[in-house]
């Protein structure tokens, strides 16, 4: 990862560090190497994470309950999202990281989710809650409307942005300049479409 995410680590090893729990909304366009970054950043860190979809509340429920029992703890087939943070905040001692994957999806189906994890955070479990989306318009223009006074309970906002050009040369290192130029007038900054191209081929049998 280099040095290009180093001040996006330290946002959220910071915020980790403090005495209070914490929760941080990291969002950036899809491809931008967010998955990248937690997956760095929780190396050394107990955590758990939790997806959201497209579901009802009943489903969502049903689905983060399912994955909560593979790892051997008990819940209700269909429990509340206050039951399932509460079973989460009895597992914990030390300090943990809570990831919710594409929160997004728990506002715009049902907005009062967003209390459970008000809840959870101003317990006297220890813990910081990662919110993660690629939605960045609604993040931005809709997510603060739509939960209310509730958004008070953010600590911050860590949007994630793509990697300058210099990074993309250091990746295609076989490559020229202007190939590098090339490419990054497709790719962008956006580290995880860089994947997509062999960096010992050239730029047309990439794209061929």
């Amino acid at each position: 990862m280099g040095t290009y995410r180093n001040n996006e680590l330290q946002y959220l090893e910071d915020s980790f560090y403090k005495d209070s729990n914490e929760m941080i909304v990291v969002y950036g366009q899809k491809y931008v190497g967010t998955d990248e970054i937690i997956k760095e950043y929780l190396k050394d860190k107990t955590s758990i994470t939790l997806s959201a979809c497209e579901a009802t509340t009943r489903q969502q429920c049903y689905m983060w309950a399912q994955h909560l029992a593979d790892r051997g703890l008990n819940l209700s087939d269909y429990p509340s999202f206050i039951e399932i943070m509460d079973v989460i905040h009895s597992i914990h001692n030390n300090k943990f990281v809570l990831i919710i994957e594409n929160f997004d999806y728990l506002l715009r189906t049902d907005a009062s989710s967003f209390e459970a994890l008000v809840q959870l955070i101003n317990s006297a479990c220890n813990v910081q809650i990662l919110l993660i989306s690629s939605a960045v318009s609604f993040i931005e223009n809709s997510m603060v409307e739509r939960i209310g006074r509730s958004a008070l309970n953010i600590n911050g906002f860590l949007k994630i942005k793509p990697l300058p050009f210099k990074a993309l040369c250091e990746y295609f290192y076989n490559s020229s300049k202007e190939e590098c130029l090339q490419i990054y007038s497709i790719l962008g900054g956006y580290k995880e479409l860089w994947y997509y191209f062999d960096i010992n081929r050239s730029v047309k049998e990439n794209i061929e």
